[in-house]
């Protein structure tokens, strides 16, 4: 209150002594503060709007000196500078993109008036946040709360994805390994990836690891030789995808199944992606055998072929040993020979000969050796012959046959014959004996006939015998 008290009032009529009055203030009242979120609830990595509302109540008094500070919870950062309106008066306002607190100092706001300070904010957490700004001033000195919560909802894991560019393959043959590390999130990087793929057994790198462009921020490592692959220390912007690739090879013949594993500073427990490899033996050889026809006289040559292929196309194959021994009625009528294709070993298969060999030999990829010969039927049967393969790691032979139909040679022909035919009693005439082989591809052996003449019919005292026959012994008695 305030007492105020006048000198003495004198007039023509006397002293009217002094006057007294006392008027009661009432003190400024102390400012209001209220802190609001543009939305209850909102998505990790986005940005809101922020209110900071400072009101003076005073029908007369200006609430000056303030000094108005909101000091963020973690998880939360200012994306742009605190504004105010135009009751926000005077002051200076603090606070940019980045930084974790934002003020205003030294400013006023006249009375009845409402000063509202908006300040865009970023939300980095992924967990709700409750955020507490103060308010002291000239009106007073304890400071004014305001507080707000903001629902957050977390930003995505990464994904791990991994597949081979093949469902199956034979041992030793190269595919390709993919593995793609992705960040769902359209607003959240995300940091410290950590990307580990520890080979199973016999599964090794075949060419070295390459990353796009989204995996530059890492160190990918992995050469060919190598049983692991990592990329350390990548950082993925929002909507972003590391794809790595690596030429691997099976060593081993059996299916196997491998699994990456992925951690980032979004998760401690691993990621894991599996992608399983249907893995195959490679093939033992293959054969297969032909006569140049199906059907053949006796003493008729044929060509007779012999293919040894080795069906990998990764696996090379040594130690292969190719047999072909003939049945009765079959020899070779030439020298066997090979192409290019059997490398290395030993041929073996001489005219006359009855049986075929290649041993030690040595096959290519995907490579068919060509063994061929001419033979000679020399039976009269129909006969069947089996050739069989085998190789270094495939012991079991593996046959190959081929039927051949034989006509046999037709027996040699037979005449005699009287030269003159027609002679008079006591004279003389000659007798003539004709084996014809003519129609045959094979010699007549062991041919023998006999005659005994007519009573009538004597030899001459010097028969003169010839003979234009092969071998044997003619006899005239």
């Amino acid at each position: 209150a305030l007492a105020n008290t006048t000198g003495d009032l004198t007039s023509s009529l006397g002293n009217s002594g002094p006057a007294s009055a006392t008027l009661t203030v009432s003190a400024a009242v102390a400012p209001t503060l209220t802190k609001a979120f543009a939305v209850s609830g909102a998505d990790e990595g986005e940005t809101v709007d922020m209110t900071l509302t400072v009101a003076n109540p005073n029908a007369f008094a200006t609430v000056g000196n303030i000094s108005l500070t909101d000091t963020f919870p973690a998880g939360l950062e200012a994306a742009g500078t605190p504004v105010g309106d135009a009751a926000c008066v005077g002051g200076s306002f603090a606070g940019t993109d980045g930084d974790t607190a934002v003020s205003w100092t030294g400013g006023s706001v006249v009375a009845g008036e409402t000063c509202t300070v908006t300040v865009p904010v970023r939300i980095t957490g992924d967990s709700d946040l409750t955020n507490t700004a103060e308010l002291t001033s000239d009106a007073n000195a304890t400071a004014i709360t305001a507080s707000d919560t903001l629902l957050v909802t977390a930003g995505a894991l990464p994904t791990l994805a991994k597949s081979f560019s093949e469902t199956g393959v034979t041992q030793g043959e190269s595919l390709t390994m993919t593995i793609e590390v992705g960040n769902p999130n359209t607003l959240v990087d995300i940091a410290n990836l950590e990307m580990t793929d520890t080979f199973p057994a016999d599964l090794e790198i075949s060419t070295d690891a390459t990353g796009d462009a989204a995996c530059s921020t890492g160190v990918l490592a992995g050469s060919a030789g190598d049983t692991s692959l990592t990329w350390t220390g990548g950082t993925l912007a929002a909507g972003e995808t590391c794809t790595i690739t690596v030429g691997v090879t099976p060593t081993g013949d059996t299916s196997l199944s491998n699994t990456a594993e992925l951690l980032s500073d979004r998760n401690t427990t691993a990621i894991q992606a599996t992608a399983a490899l249907a893995v195959t033996p490679p093939g033992g050889p293959e054969l297969t055998k032909t006569f140049s026809a199906t059907t053949a006289v006796q003493g008729e040559t044929l060509t007779l072929t012999l293919a040894v292929t080795n069906p990998n196309s990764v696996a090379a194959m040594d130690g292969v040993t190719l047999t072909d021994t003939f049945p009765t009625g079959l020899v070779l009528a030439g020298d066997a020979t090979a192409d290019a294709s059997c490398t290395g070993g030993t041929l073996t298969g001489a005219a006359g000969d009855s049986a075929i060999g290649w041993t030690g030999g040595a096959l290519a990829t995907g490579a068919t050796c060509t063994v061929t010969a001419e033979v000679t039927v020399t039976g009269a049967s129909d006969l069947t012959n089996t050739a069989s393969v085998t190789a270094t790691g495939f012991p079991t032979p593996v046959d190959a046959s081929a039927a051949l139909t034989v006509t046999p040679a037709p027996a040699p022909g037979f005449a005699m014959g009287f030269a003159p035919s027609v002679i008079p009693q006591g004279s003389s005439t000659r007798v003539t004996f004709t084996l014809d082989n003519s129609g045959a591809l094979v010699a007549a052996d062991a041919a023998a006939f006999a005659v005994a003449f007519d009573p009538s019919l004597v030899l001459a005292s010097d028969p003169a015998v010839s003979n234009s026959c092969t071998g044997g012994t003619v006899t005239a008695s």
